[in-house]
């Protein structure tokens, strides 16, 4: 790469040689002779002109404005009849603009009034008209030729609704906006490049955004553009990003926006990107690889996307950022200055809006509108020569944005309430305060400024009497909030009466304390005034607010209550270890998603503190300006909030088209989502995180809090030192409430003096003041417990001693009545204990009595369960048979029964085996006759058996039940004997008979069986008597063992009745004895202790009436010594000394406050004791280090000390390493792991913290 230096010939011969390319790309060859002569003519006597007498706000390329020119009459040229145009005439205006058009104000010179003055006088062909300069006209081809016009002629009237329009999406024309707008849309048409440039608040963000605006409304089929703001930490990989979210891949490697679109990328900014270590911006660096080859690389594959159908507009501010970008991608750009409009186009602009919305207002009311945009602008040009921009006030920085909120307040104003001119008048008073007036930092720069407005209205409205709004003393509070009518009335924009205003903040309050975290806030005037500003910006949409003040002015609770007010919910993120860049956007995701798509209000409040990466400001400074945050959503997640929202578009009447959908979007989010950044002004943070995100402040209202006034403070002090009990009479307590603010105010006396004398800062905040009264408070109940206990501790020793010699005397009663209760209990004890002994004696004889009946008992016990199982288990073998006999019957059936009764002649056996039955059953079964001397069957023929089975259905029930009469011992053995013979019989048996009856075969098996079970029954009988008789001995001899353990137990119960009454005898007579002895102990340790403390009397006497004294004066040493604390760390000896002697004690003394003769904060904070064991432990001995050590135990902030000498280290390493001190360095030391410090309660030193300089 060969860099070619723009100076001398090279720079001469490279623009004519671009030139001469350029004309002969025309196709008519009168018009390239023509435009070679103009060249020659014009352009290096203006290049000249430009490089000798000019200067620029930045570096200026005179190829690139050559080759503006050519690009800018590119347009112009193209007409049917080129011949017809006066080629000169478009040659000088087009190169009016194209090389003259960056030139703007430069120290405190207008270059482009010089530029013009120097044309008019130079070139005469074109004749300009003397009014204006040459950038007031254009030219204009006519059939009668071409003239020039104002370019007011061109500018159009915009019909302003302020009910269905907001002041910020509508861009009025101006002369200035139309003109630069001309220009911008021509080298759109050409695909040229356009940078804007100028100062914060002059429009060129509103410029190009409505030229775009405008531009794709006409022609959407052609064109879209998307924006892209830049910021401090843009970067190149982040730009890609944002430059190919709306571009899809074509072929191959071509990339471009949808269709046949043409794609601007407006880029706001473009100077704000930090510079590498190599002095380059890596996202103008991407910017130019684009403009220099069409193509960037996919940073993921390295391969390079050729980009189409793209083009470049930009703005930048050229006092901020890096100033200027890198040259080389400048050159693809024509520049152009924006100044500030001129009091005309002011007048135009804000009369546009003004007129527009109180043309229904009473006519008095509406022709103030032209008096107060007059009023507004002097007012605006006084501010900005008052208050200049420095280095410590960088936000003094007066622009159009201030003028249009000062207008935008103004359309808040309603006819039912705005009835009097006077009124709207007041308005603006009000609205100009709360923009010029809250954002001053100094008391007295806010009465210069008062001031300042005081003239204005007392020149541009003298027939009305403000005066009383800016009287030195006691001046008229001027309030207007949109919460007249309270919470629950209807918000309208009005002033609030003097004496409503205390009353409905109060309301508020305790409403909102009902519903959320309590707030103990104390509502001075100051904190009411601040509630109704922080409510005024956050009530207007893209209302985001600025509080700017030093720790505990405040800022975070007084917004949460103006939120409240509003009607919003307030959110805030919570700060953890893990919290990073992702987690914001999370957040931020959820916000937009309540506010777009719920719509919601929110009030989004930020802390400075919460501020843990400055990356997060990346998408608050986005947010603030635009309200769309750059890759906070995916296209797939844009898609999904666009089908959500298409319903509510179309229900507006509003085509639901992706882009319009998106728009609506926003607009609700710009509209329900409102910011409050709280900020501290110490420090260089503030001015740092401002410079680098520009929209913090221009993006904006702030609202500086203001050191609190005296009354503030006395309110405050009052308010919590009126609830501390036992501060004594009414006149000390008032006395303490104004010892608060007095020693405040002394101590910021003395901090100024110490930066005068010693070169230190000392800050003394609201939050010291805070601290010092919730100091004393906390001390004042510490020592006033501590005084009292000991006082009662003093008092009950007295009362002990004088009881405990009252006790002795009655001890030594107590004990002769004792030791004669002692020896009585002794001897009716021993009485006891003898007849005890004879009863047991008499129950162990019974006892071992019935032990030997047991013994007998359980002998016979097992023989008869021995006998009775062996019984059983023979019975159990037998019951087969009776089972066989049983089935044998069951298997006989009624019909077997009446084939066998139909046998008038049976076959042979069958009469034996009915035979067989009948003696069985003789005496047993009724239908079975028998013999009344014998007892045997009469006859046993085939008749008498049929009589038997006469009815079967009970003849079977009889022999199923015969088992049970031969369990029961009921069959007579002579039955059985008559039976048996038959058993022997050939025939006799179930096989033989199954051949000739299934009802012989059946009877005669169940004979055979029953027979055998009976046997085995009659076998078992003996047995079966033995165990009977056997069980009856047993029960003789439990019955005689329970008589004998009958009478054991009635011996024992006796003997129990008497060991209780031996044990409680031998109780009762120890007890006395215990009694006795303790009586014995406790006469001794009294006697002991009386002669003890005999001479403790006087000293805890006098100790009493010391403690006595102490309480009286504890109010005044315990105020002198947590002021001492809360304030006196930061300065030296000399200037300690001068504060408490000089100033605190002389305090206390003149207001009568009850303290010490000589009070002194170490005598109450310390003693002999402390200060020995903290030299033990390394503290040197002198007494600044005796306070320092004093302050740092007795603080409850977190002590920062700075200990050159490592005295403090030291001393703090042996006294806190009991408590597992840990010691770490700035390096790996956040605020982020005092979460871990408090759950597991050990001490932490930082050493080594460093300023922060970033």
């Amino acid at each position: 790469v060969r860099c070619v230096q723009e100076t001398g010939i090279n720079a001469e011969y490279m623009g004519k040689s671009f030139v001469s390319s350029w004309i002969d790309l025309q196709p008519d060859e009168g018009v390239r002779q023509q435009l070679q002569k103009l060249f020659e003519k014009y352009v290096p006597t203006t290049l000249d002109w430009l490089r000798k007498n000019a200067k620029f706000s930045i570096p200026i390329s005179f190829i690139s404005s050559v080759i503006s020119l050519c690009r800018g009459l590119q347009p112009l040229l193209n007409v049917p009849d080129v011949k017809q145009l006066n080629l000169e005439y478009t040659f000088v205006f087009v190169l009016i603009w194209a090389l003259g058009g960056c030139l703007t104000e430069k120290d405190s010179e207008d270059f482009r009034k010089s530029f013009s003055n120097w044309w008019k006088n130079e070139w005469k062909v074109v004749k300009f008209p003397g009014k204006g300069t040459v950038f007031d006209y254009y030219i204009e081809n006519g059939e009668g030729g071409a003239k020039l016009e104002e370019w007011t002629k061109k500018v159009e009237q915009v019909d302003f609704d302020s009910t269905s329009m907001q002041m910020s999406n509508v861009t009025v024309p101006t002369p200035e906006t139309v003109s630069t707008s001309e220009f911008v849309r021509n080298f759109i048409t050409v695909n040229h490049p356009t940078l804007l440039i100028g100062l914060a608040g002059c429009g060129k963000t509103q410029l190009c955004k409505g030229l775009l605006k405008d531009l794709c409304t006409k022609f959407p089929e052609n064109y879209a553009y998307t924006i892209v703001n830049f910021n401090y930490y843009t970067t190149s990989e982040y730009l890609q990003g944002m430059l190919e979210q709306p571009l899809e891949k074509k072929a191959g490697r071509q990339y471009g926006p949808p269709g046949k679109v043409k794609l601007i990328y407006f880029i706001d900014d473009l100077n704000m990107p930090q510079l590498d270590q190599y002095n380059t911006q890596t996202a103008i660096a991407l910017l130019r690889q684009h403009a220099d080859y069409g193509h960037w690389y996919d940073i993921h594959k390295l391969q390079p996307k050729d980009i189409s159908n793209t083009q470049t507009i930009a703005a930048m501010n050229p006092s901020a950022g890096s100033f200027y970008v890198n040259p080389r991608y400048q050159r693809h750009f024509w520049t152009c200055a924006v100044p500030f409009p001129e009091a005309n186009s002011l007048f135009l602009i804000y009369s546009t809006f003004l007129n527009g919305h109180f043309k229904k207002f009473k006519p008095n009311v509406l022709e103030q509108c032209a008096h107060i945009i007059k009023a507004a602008l002097q007012l605006h040009g006084e501010i900005i020569k008052k208050f200049r921009k420095t280095a410590i006030n960088f936000h003094y920085e007066f622009n159009i944005r201030h003028l249009s909120q000062i207008f935008q307040g103004l359309l808040l104003a309603q006819p039912q309430q705005f009835q009097d001119p006077e009124k709207l008048v007041r308005l603006w008073i009000h609205e100009s305060e709360r923009i010029y007036g809250d954002r001053l930092v100094l008391p007295e720069n806010l009465v210069d400024y008062k001031g300042i407005i005081a003239d204005a209205v007392k020149k541009g409205f003298s027939k009305f009497n403000m005066s009383r709004f800016f009287q030195a003393n006691n001046p008229e509070s001027l309030i207007f909030c949109n919460f007249t009518q309270g919470l629950a009335g209807e918000r309208n924009y009005d002033q609030m009466p003097g004496d409503k205003l205390s009353f409905y903040i109060v309301e508020a309050l305790k409403e909102y304390n009902e519903n959320y975290a309590n707030m103990d806030l104390v509502l001075f005037e100051d904190a009411l005034k601040h509630v109704c500003r922080i409510t005024r910006i956050i009530s207007s949409p893209s209302g985001h607010a600025l509080l700017v003040g030093v720790g505990g002015s405040g800022k975070q609770s007084l917004t949460r209550l103006a939120a409240f007010i509003c009607g919003y919910t307030t959110f805030s993120i919570t700060i953890s270890q893990s919290y990073n860049k992702n987690d914001l956007k999370t957040d931020l995701q959820n916000l937009y998603q309540k506010t777009g798509v719920k719509d919601e209000g929110i009030l989004f409040l930020m802390t400075d503190s919460q501020i843990t990466k400055e990356e997060f400001l990346v998408y608050i400074n986005d947010l603030l300006s635009s309200g769309e945050i750059a890759e906070l959503y995916t296209n797939d997640e844009k898609d999904a909030i666009v089908n959500q929202i298409r319903g509510k578009v179309k229900a507006e009447g509003i085509p639901d088209t992706k882009e319009n959908c998106w728009n609506w979007f926003i607009n609700k989010v710009k509209t329900n989502l409102h910011m409050a950044l709280c900020f501290s002004p110490v420090g260089e943070s503030f001015r740092r995180r401002a410079r680098q995100f520009p929209a913090l402040v221009n993006c904006t209202v702030i609202d500086w809090f203001q050191p609190w006034p005296q009354d503030a403070l006395l309110s405050v002090s009052d308010n919590f030192i009126k609830n501390i009990e036992a501060l004594g009479e009414p006149e000390v307590v008032n006395a303490v409430v104004k010892f608060m603010p007095f020693s405040f105010q002394i101590v910021d006396n003395a901090s100024k003096q110490m930066l005068e004398q010693e070169r230190r800062y000392i800050y003394t905040t609201p939050k010291s003041f805070l601290e010092l009264i919730k100091l004393f408070t906390s001390m004042f109940q510490q020592k006033k417990n501590a005084i009292e206990t000991n006082r009662e501790r003093y008092e009950n020793g007295l009362i002990k001693l004088q009881q405990t010699a009252e006790v002795v005397a009655s001890l030594e009663e107590d004990l002769k009545i004792k030791q004669v209760e002692v020896e009585l209990k002794k001897k009716e004890a021993d009485e006891f204990a003898a007849k005890v002994g004879k009863e047991k004696e008499k129950v162990e004889g019974e006892s071992n009595k019935a032990n030997m009946e047991a013994e007998k008992c359980g002998i016979i016990q097992r023989d008869v369960e021995q006998q009775k199982s062996q019984t059983q288990k023979e019975l159990d073998a037998a019951l087969p048979l009776v089972e066989q006999a049983q089935s044998a019957l069951n298997n006989i059936s009624a019909k077997d029964f009446q084939t066998a009764k139909s046998f008038q002649q049976p076959p042979k056996g069958i009469p034996d085996v009915f035979a067989a039955v009948l003696f069985l059953m003789a005496t047993i079964d009724p239908n079975v006759e028998v013999d009344s001397r014998t007892k045997k069957p009469k006859s046993t023929d085939w008749k008498s058996s049929l009589k038997l089975m006469k009815n079967p259905a009970e003849f079977k029930t009889r022999l199923m039940d015969f088992k049970e009469l031969i369990d029961t011992n009921q069959v007579p053995p002579q039955n059985v004997s008559l039976a048996r013979p038959l058993l022997a019989l050939p025939e006799f048996t179930p096989e033989a008979m199954k051949t000739k009856s299934s009802a012989a075969s059946g009877i005669c098996e169940w004979v055979i069986n029953i027979i055998q079970y009976y046997d085995v029954v009659q076998t078992v009988e003996p047995k079966r008597k033995a165990l009977k008789e056997a069980t009856d001995q047993l029960e003789a001899a439990n019955n005689k063992l329970a008589e004998i353990t009958e009478v054991v137990n009635h011996l024992k119960e006796e003997l129990r009745v008497l060991e209780e009454e031996f044990d409680k005898a031998i109780q009762e007579k120890n007890a006395v004895v215990a009694e006795a002895e303790r009586c014995q102990l406790r006469l001794s340790l009294a006697q002991r202790l009386v002669n003890a403390l005999g001479a403790e009397n006087e000293r805890w006497g006098q100790s009493i009436i010391d403690l006595g004294k102490s309480l009286q004066v504890i109010v005044g040493n315990v105020l002198l010594s947590s002021a001492f604390v809360s304030y006196a760390g930061p300065f030296n000896k000399r200037f300690r000394d001068m504060l408490v002697n000089q100033h605190f004690i002389k305090f206390l003394k003149d207001n009568k406050i009850p303290c010490s003769p000589s009070p002194d904060p170490l005598m109450l904070l310390t003693d002999d004791a402390i200060k020995a064991q903290w030299n033990n432990q390394g503290l040197p001995s002198d007494s600044v280090s005796i306070e320092n050590g004093t302050i740092l135990t007795n603080s409850e902030r977190y002590p920062l000390m700075i200990d050159p000498q490592l005295q403090g280290i030291t001393w703090i390493k042996e006294k806190e390493k009991s408590n597992n001190l840990q010691i770490t360095r700035s390096v790996s030391y956040t605020h982020l792991t005092l979460p871990t410090i408090y759950s597991v309660q050990i001490s932490v030193v930082a050493v080594s913290l460093k300023k922060k300089n970033k």
